[in-house]
């Protein structure tokens, strides 16, 4: 059975190494990246289309100090990206623009040269069930999800084009209501309102959050549907049409290797059509992929598909280091003869942080239980199964039934004395009715206890699993933020955060 790559990555198996090497372990290979990636210069192009989006944004000193070292060259970049999701989706993107951050810090504290962490808007999807929506976790009960309409037309637009509608106050007053009693809500309202309104653009809105929350930290926003950014890239979308049918062969060969291997592969190639998106429509019309003979002369807009992203952002960037998540490794084990064949260095690629948040009574309620965090990540009924529950026990029904059954052969032992008939059928009575009590306090006492376990088991999935997934992969900031406080959650995640590791680290407020 084939399995996924990325755990094979993350336990250093040579069997994963072999489709894409984890120099992030060691420092003097870190340093090499480091050090090849300083020496690529970002193009005027390049630097001005992020100068110009950093204007649009929240202010940040340090954001335009790290772009005035990359204009100065002899600096590299750490990258990671996401989807713009809404109220900015998910845990992981916080978690991967600090782990950005805390990888940059680190090589650039190993190697004395600069690094500036760089966040990728991925603005070119048009997936948008993937962003329509943002979970939060309410101060008592289930998780609430909040979700916008899709918009008008066939769905393959990219989310670059995207508005938010009136639609969005809504979402907003619906998130206030979810939060309320948590101490931090209107921090968080107050930060999300500013930038997710009506009118305001779908990667305008999650990066003008981000860009504020990671302000003091300077990170850097990159969106590839800038006009400049999708100039800049022309002759590689026009490479990989021109070059389509030894691409695909490279492709297939690497995905029978990973096969063979025993790996699942993430992205499978279709060989019929190029790697790039076309836009036959202009810039802002929906997206295919279509054969490379199919492809109209003159001017053409492209965007990227996933397994050619990372080569895109490479060729605008002095990548030393890209920061991504599980699904992400997954294929980038693909990518490799994409970047041996296009003459591109391929950078490090290194876990982002996981994180499990665990407040005072969801530690209390493990220790109740004896059991890890990572215990609990299991279906319910597995979960309650293997804390014991009633499992092994007999039923009160069993038991009694045993009772009754055991005084039967010592009152068939009995002398055929008549005298003792009356007894023995009051013995017998007294019996039952002394069982039948047992058995019903058993029951009340067993269905008391399961129900404290039952509540204190979905209680603590709520909090660590909900939905049966990881809490990174449901709850969004809002609700962590409005829970501990932005800055505190922020310190909490750096202090912990452990830049080449890639375990899972709990975060207790």
């Amino acid at each position: 059975m084939p399995t996924p790559f990325s755990p094979s990555f993350l336990g250093g198996e040579a069997r994963a190494r072999a489709f894409l090497p984890d120099d992030f372990r060691d420092g003097s290979r870190r340093a090499e990246h480091v050090r090849l990636a300083a020496g690529r210069a970002v193009s005027p192009r390049t630097l001005g289309a992020l100068k110009a989006l950093s204007a649009r944004l929240p202010a940040s000193p340090a954001r335009e100090a790290h772009l005035e070292r990359l204009g100065a060259g002899r600096a590299a970049v750490v990258v990671t990206g996401q989807q713009v999701g809404l109220f900015t989706g998910p845990l992981y993107a916080f978690a991967k623009a600090a782990s950005a951050i805390a990888v940059a810090r680190a090589l650039s504290d190993e190697t004395g040269v600069p690094c500036v962490p760089v966040f990728w808007l991925q603005s070119e999807d048009h997936d948008f069930p993937e962003i329509d929506h943002c979970v939060v976790q309410p101060r008592k009960g289930e998780p609430v999800r909040l979700s916008l309409p899709a918009p008008p037309g066939d769905g393959r637009r990219s989310v670059s084009c995207l508005a938010l509608g009136p639609e969005v106050s809504q979402a907003l007053d619906g998130l206030a209501q979810a939060l309320d009693g948590l101490p931090h809500r209107d921090e968080v309202l107050a930060l999300l309102r500013t930038h997710y309104r009506p009118g305001a653009g779908w990667v305008d809105a999650f990066a003008g959050v981000m860009a504020e929350v990671f302000a003091a930290e300077g990170l850097v926003f990159l969106d590839p549907r800038d006009p400049a950014l999708m100039q800049e890239v022309l002759p590689l979308h026009r490479r990989c049409f021109a070059e389509h049918q030894a691409l695909s062969r490279a492709l297939l060969e690497r995905e029978a290797a990973l096969e063979a291997a025993g790996f699942e592969v993430q992205v499978r190639v279709r060989p019929d059509v190029a790697l790039p998106f076309v836009h036959a429509a202009g810039r802002d019309g929906p997206r295919e992929r279509i054969a490379p003979q199919a492809l109209p002369a003159g001017e053409v807009c492209f965007s990227s598909s996933a397994l050619l992203r990372p080569l895109v952002q490479d060729t605008l960037l002095p990548t030393a280091a890209i920061v991504g998540g599980p699904g992400e490794l997954n294929y980038f084990a693909q990518v490799g003869p994409l970047y041996a064949h296009l003459g591109l260095p391929m950078p490090m690629v290194l876990p982002r942080a996981r994180f499990r948040v665990l407040d005072a009574r969801t530690r209390d309620d493990l220790a109740a239980l004896g059991r890890t965090a990572a215990e609990l990540e299991v279906p319910r009924a597995q979960a309650l199964a293997s804390l014991g529950g009633t499992s092994g026990e007999p039923t009160p029904d069993a038991v009694e039934r045993e009772l009754l059954a055991a005084v039967e052969p010592v009152l068939a032992s009995l002398p055929k004395d008549p005298r003792l008939g009356d007894a023995v059928e009051l013995t017998r009575g007294t019996v039952a009715r002394a069982a039948a009590r047992l058995k019903a306090r058993w029951a009340f006492a067993r269905g008391e206890r399961d129900q404290v376990l039952a509540q204190r088991v979905g209680r603590l999935q709520t909090a660590l699993f909900p939905l049966g997934q990881p809490q990174e992969r449901v709850y969004g900031l809002p609700s962590m933020a409005a829970r501990h406080g932005l800055a505190e959650f922020k310190a909490m995640t750096f202090a912990k955060l452990s830049p080449f590791s890639g375990v899972v680290e709990e975060l207790h407020p």
